[in-house]
């Protein structure tokens, strides 16, 4: 039995498990950052729903075709409770360059 390619995954196994950032997996945002506030501002008007109040309190990000954010925030019409809403960022889509996934 050839054991090369059993020692080849033994090695490699942990340098991948041990990888932080996975390409395309989610990546933490700065809740502070202006775009990620702007987005969720717009995405709660996409829904109907007052920014009024809008306080970020985590956002991440995942590249796919184009950007997903998924954003977890407070809001003065959503009163104390914490909602998420998930957005896709095509800035392409002229006719629909931010669209709602979800909203809890």
């Amino acid at each position: 039995m050839n054991a090369l390619p059993l020692l080849f995954f033994a090695l490699i196994l942990p340098l991948v498990a041990g990888k932080k950032d996975l390409v395309g997996g989610w990546e933490d945002q700065d809740p502070n950052d202006p775009q990620i506030k702007s987005f969720a501002s717009q995405g709660l008007q996409l829904k109907g729903k007052s920014p009024n109040g809008l306080k970020i309190i985590s956002a991440r990000s995942q590249v796919v075709s184009g950007i997903k954010y998924d954003i977890k925030f407070t809001y003065d019409e959503g009163g104390n409770e914490t909602h998420e809403i998930v957005l896709w960022s095509q800035p392409w889509d002229k006719e629909e360059p931010l669209k709602v996934s979800s909203f809890k």
